[in-house]
């Protein structure tokens, strides 16, 4: 098998994966939401969010990977300039999406601490 044909198989089965993944956990999340009350419902929805973001985790190194290997094949010449080209923007586009769910993930926490630190100033101010 070609080194293009690798490559996009590659591609192929972590987009599908991490597809299939995230509708997983979003359908696992919507029955917690649902059939969990109090805290045993937070719980839930936290550990289903921190199984979420190690995945994405573990894709975004999958696809620094990949994206390592597709250059050293590029560098050997293995592969074609424009197949390098179109397999590498393919694989940073995923690798945006990814980065981009991993901030968006932060983002609560982002505003509790910002809530915090603006609460610590006004603290601060007042004594």
């Amino acid at each position: 098998m070609s080194a293009l044909a690798w490559s996009l198989a590659i591609a192929a089965g972590l987009t599908l994966s991490a597809s299939l993944w995230w509708f997983w956990l979003s359908f696992r999340a919507a029955l917690g939401a649902d059939l969990s009350a109090g805290d045993e419902g937070d719980a839930a929805m936290r550990s289903a969010a921190s199984l979420r973001r190690r995945e994405l985790e573990g894709e975004r190194d999958a696809l620094v990977r990949s994206l390592r290997d597709l250059e050293l094949d590029y560098e050997t010449g293995k592969l074609s300039e424009s197949d390098f080209e179109s397999l590498r923007e393919s694989l940073r586009g995923r690798a945006r999406q990814v980065l981009r769910a991993l901030d968006e993930d932060l983002a609560p926490y982002r505003q509790r601490i910002e809530e915090l630190l603006q609460a610590k100033g006004n603290d601060a101010s007042s004594s």
